[in-house]
């Protein structure tokens, strides 16, 4: 007798747990929906992570920049979405320093193995053909994978890169465009980037008798190669990374 009340009475726990489980998982179903419908409930970097994409920009030296849309009228109505205070988010505004911060924060803190990474490749609906021109300087274009996705191999120099961005969204958000990657000096203060990029993969470019850098063809060539190439690295990390 007592051990068919034993049975019964574990029984009756393991249905009130399964219950219990039922209740906490269409609770938390409806909250993670509500979430993703109310852009309000998301933080600034969940709403900037769904709806912001890197898109290349080949001014001076070729940068990146966060768009939602490449049709302008589209993009003002996401970034309105996204920040509640963009009429209003010129450089000196609270809203443009917390949005910096919390972009610079991102890409200084989380972390992203190397490896082999799937990507969309909107890409293709600005370039010319399978290219992307670089940089206003004459330097070869991007090239674009051809089909609707693609994968990208991100490597310990990406990362190390991506750590020593020069955030360019500090000058504001305007026109629907954050620069994330100043166009000029993506990697520090130089406008000879390459020594920048040195600097960043822990490499060293010698110099003259008159301290003139004299980088050879081959480690330029590379740099300009691994420049182009963090459209995609700064995507996968975009996408897949995750803060600590």
């Amino acid at each position: 007798m007592y051990g068919d009340k034993h049975h019964m009475s574990r029984k009756g726990t393991d249905i009130r747990r399964l219950i219990l489980f039922i209740v906490l998982g269409l609770f938390a179903s409806i909250y993670g929906l509500n979430r993703l419908r109310n852009g309000g409930s998301m933080t600034i970097l969940e709403r900037m992570r769904t709806q912001l994409r890197p898109y290349w920009i080949p001014v001076e030296s070729g940068g990146i920049a966060f768009i939602a849309d490449l049709d302008e009228e589209k993009n003002n109505e996401v970034f309105a979405r996204v920040f509640p205070d963009f009429s209003e988010m010129d450089p000196s505004s609270k809203a443009t320093r917390d949005i910096c911060t919390t972009i610079e924060t991102f890409f200084r803190t989380a972390v992203l193995p190397p490896g082999e990474y799937h990507l969309e490749n909107y890409h293709r609906l600005y370039a010319h053909g399978n290219t992307i021109q670089f940089d206003s300087n004459g330097n070869p274009p991007i090239d674009i994978p051809e089909g609707k996705s693609f994968v990208f191999t991100v490597t310990e120099d990406h990362i190390r890169l991506i750590r020593h961005i020069s955030f360019g969204c500090w000058r504001g958000i305007r026109d629907g465009v954050i620069e994330l990657m100043d166009y000029k000096r993506p990697y520090g203060d130089m406008t000879y980037y390459d020594i920048d990029m040195a600097d960043a993969l822990g490499e060293t470019i010698p110099n003259d008798e008159q301290r003139n850098s004299i980088e050879s063809d081959d480690q330029h060539s590379r740099y300009l190669r691994l420049h182009g190439q963090m459209l995609f690295a700064v995507q996968a990390f975009w996408q897949y990374a995750v803060l600590p």
